[in-house]
This record gives C-alpha cells, structure tokens and sequence, in this order.
C-alpha cells in the first residue's frame, strides 16, 4: 500500500503508541479525582501542556486541548461575540469547520464578509486591510491551506488584526510542526494531533489572552473552567510526545518533501503536459499537491489508483465523500469541472521517491500514457 493521503491523517510515531498504551494500562485513572493514580494523571496533562507551550512559544496557562482542531475551531469562531462587534471576516478557502462555524454565526445576526483568494490560493494582506470596517470584530485566515498547500502570511495577518482591534483566529492544524510560521501571533490558533504523527481525537485551542474567550463545554470545570469533560490523558500525551518527535525532524523532514514535491510535480508533467499544479506560483508548504489532470474526474482517478493499492484524495477528507466540487478551488476561481479533475497527494515521513515513482507510471496506465 502506498499511503499518499498525510494531510488527511498521519501515522502515529510507534514511540507515541507505545507511550499510549502503556498510559492507557497504568495511568487510566481520572485526573479530576483526588488519589494518586489521578494525581499521576494530572501530573502528565501538566507536563504535555508545557511541552506544547514551550514548542508555541506561549505560556502553558493559554494551551486548552479539545477534541481535535475541529472543536477548536468551532470554539474560536463561536467567540466572535466577545469582541462586541457584530461583523466577521472569514476566508473562504477555510477548513469546513470554520466555514459552518460561521454560517451558524450568520444565522444568529452575525454579518459574515468573505474573503477570497487569488488564482494561487494566496489572500491579499490588502484586502483583508481593506474589508475591516469599525464593526469588524473577528478575522479566521489559516496558516495553510489543507487541501492546496498554500501559506497566508500569518505575521501580516496579526499586525493588521492587532492595529484595528480584531480577534484573529488562525487553523493552524496544516503548519504547526510541518513548516515555521509565527502561530503564537494571532489571538487563537486551532492545532490537531493526528496530522503530525499523534492520535486523533485530540487538538488544543492556544489563546493569547484567555481572558477573552468564554467556556465552550460546561460541565466539571476541567481545563480551567473552560471545556469541561474527563481529560483524555494518554492521548494527551501522545499528542505532546508526537509534536516533540515532529518539530525534532521538522526543518529536514520539508526539505526532504519539498525534493519528493518538485520530483512528483515534474514527472506529471512529463507524462501528461497539460496536467497542472493547483497554487503552483503561491508560496506552498512541502509535501501537499493539488494536481489537476484535463482528461479524467478526480474521483475516478483517486478509485482507480485505490484499486491499485494507492491512496490520495480528491478534496479534504471530510467532504470528499460528499462528491460535491471543493470550495477551496471554487474560491480560487476554478470552474466545477476543473475542480472536480483535481486531487490531492501528501506526502509524509514514509514516502519514498520509489513510492512517488510508481503512483507517477500507474497514473501514466490510467491515463493511456503508459505501458
């Protein structure tokens, strides 16, 4: 099987499944409680938040873990209200959960401006400078995009944010750990384990000042008071365990994708001169292509290479299976039909050029352009 589908989901790093399960035999008691088997609990949720803290750069008091980056981000966009200000800006390129985040906010009087991108993917900083208007309160621009690659620039982003008095909230599920870009800037930065070799099932909301957000789950009071439910210890501190191991190998890890990338790109090229690289002229993070083939649907491309033991993805992992054409490239100016032809491949720490070599002459097969 050759796995092309990372930004979907990664591998867990063995060490932190290991960790896992021996937490999960040994440490499964209730860190709300008041015996030592819970206190071995709190102890570890302690030690996980500053090691995420300390790989931010924040404090560990602004680290909240969720669900996943999912439940961060519903949490960061359904605080708009905090700000006073009825009117959002939302890119419209983001991730689903962000997008119907704000859709529920326009159903409840909220005034939703979207921004969209060039052809490239990439959000003019001027025109997110040009759309704050005095009742702008809240701006949701990520850090890179999950189904192109494409990177906003976030430290432009944040100083037009903090100049007009904005709350922005940054998905940096896509970057954290994968490339260097300063997510400790904006006022809330959604984060995922599980596409960077920790378990799914676990995400952390970071808060700038996290006085200014109020409790999205009520219950026991756990996380500060903030996001009540029985804390999820071992996968915790797989997620701390995995984030450590990934920025470790971060810096060598993308030059290795960014050769893998270049290799892949031009070698579909090679093989079919009209195939085209979604956001080629954007800057990009290694290791996510969106690749867009004139001749064939992306579904039917992504179930022919599944039959031949390769996985990719014709959109984000979440709405793929919807069949619908991707907001993303509509967002860029694509049409359905030239977004319904596009798929995405990510690479990850298991990909080999010899892996890239052999999706490159099974796609050549299914095109015609092979043996």
């Amino acid at each position: 099987m050759i796995y092309l589908d990372y930004a979907a989901s990664n591998p867990p790093y063995p060490q932190v499944t290991e960790k896992m399960g021996e937490l999960m035999r040994q440490n499964f008691g209730n860190a709300s409680g008041i015996h030592s088997m819970a206190e071995k609990s709190r102890l570890l949720i302690r030690q996980s938040r500053k090691a995420l803290a300390d790989l931010m750069g924040v404090q560990p008091q602004q680290v909240f873990f969720t669900s996943g980056a999912t439940e961060a981000n519903n949490w960061a966009v359904k605080q708009a209200a905090v700000s006073g200000k009825r009117h959002m800006l939302i890119f419209a390129a983001e991730h689903s959960s962000v997008i119907n985040s704000a859709r529920y906010m326009a159903a409840r009087g909220f005034e939703v401006t979207w921004l969209r991108p060039d052809g490239n993917g990439v959000l003019p900083v001027e025109t997110v400078e040009n759309a704050v208007r005095p009742d702008t309160g809240f701006l949701s621009v990520q850090a890179v995009n999950n189904e192109t690659g494409v990177m906003q620039d976030v430290k432009a982003l944040a100083a037009i944010a903090r100049k007009r008095g904005v709350i922005y909230h940054c998905d940096g599920v896509q970057s954290f750990a994968h490339c260097d870009q300063p997510l400790k800037l904006p006022d809330f930065v959604s984060i995922s384990a599980h596409k960077l070799g920790g378990p799914a099932g676990v995400g952390a909301l970071i808060l700038r000042q996290p006085e200014r957000i109020s409790p999205f789950i009520h219950g026991g009071g756990q996380e500060l008071g903030y996001r009540a439910g029985t804390e999820n210890t071992a996968g915790i501190a797989g997620f701390a365990m995995a984030a450590e191991l990934a920025f470790a190998e971060r810096e060598a890890e993308q030059a290795r994708l960014e050769k893998l990338s270049d290799y892949f790109v031009s070698a579909l090229k090679e093989l079919e001169g009209r195939i085209v690289l979604n956001g080629e002229k954007a800057p990009r993070r290694a290791g996510i292509l969106n690749v867009r083939f004139p001749d064939i649907s992306g579904e039917e491309l992504v179930l022919k290479l599944d039959r031949a033991g390769i996985c990719a993805s014709p959109g984000a992992a979440c709405a793929s299976r919807e069949g619908k054409a991707s907001h993303v490239l509509l967002s860029m100016g694509l049409s359905e039909t030239q977004t319904k032809n596009s798929v995405r491949f990510s690479f990850g720490r298991d990909t080999t050029k010899a892996q890239l070599e052999e999706t490159v002459k099974t796609i050549g097969i299914i095109l015609g352009k092979g043996e």
